[in-house]
């Protein structure tokens, strides 16, 4: 392996001792105290990769992830496997959200009307408070499309099978009960 791929496309050197520390932290999270065994699986995850790519492939980041998952499983690392899951997670997370809360292209959005969310709630004017609703209600429609909702939900609210209404709203903000 000479490069691997991230996640933006780029090309960046294929450096095994990332793929041994990424290990090392998912071990010693759970308790684990022997690197050596870190590096011995490293191995493994290079020879899988060698076999699946050739010497001149080029895996994704992705890729290898998924394979040090396998491996780590297969060696009968379950915990340190789930750790190592976990932390992926919370740093894809993290990307999300950070793509997210790009504070300027929210911004931008906003004052180029283009998402349809601008538009959302007609009580709110397109206005500096407009603006701030839109900021805040970003983030919080996030949170609970993640965090709150079970995956279906959210998986149908994304495809447009189901509209969640006032989703970047903490409670209920414009409701339809009957009161009789």
């Amino acid at each position: 392996m000479k490069y691997v791929r991230k996640r933006d496309g780029k090309l960046e050197p294929f450096d095994q001792e990332r793929i041994t520390n990424a290990i090392w932290k998912a071990a010693k999270a759970v308790g684990g105290k022997d690197r050596e065994q870190a590096k011995r699986i490293s191995d493994q995850v290079v020879a899988e990769l060698k076999r699946r790519f050739g010497e001149d492939g080029v895996p994704t980041v992705e890729e290898i992830q998924d394979i040090v998952e396998k491996m780590l499983i297969e060696n009968g690392h379950a915990r340190t496997a789930k750790a190592y899951i976990l932390y992926r997670k919370q740093h894809q997370d993290m990307r999300e959200l950070a793509a997210l809360l790009s504070s300027a292209d929210l911004v931008d959005q906003y004052l180029e009307v283009e998402d349809w969310r601008v538009k959302e709630n007609s009580n709110m004017s397109y206005s500096l408070q407009g603006l701030n609703n839109y900021l805040s209600s970003t983030v919080i429609a996030k949170y609970w499309i993640s965090r709150i909702y079970p995956p279906n939900i959210a998986e149908a609210h994304f495809a447009g099978d189901m509209h969640i209404h006032d989703l970047g709203v903490l409670g209920p903000y414009c409701v339809g009960w009957d009161i009789s």
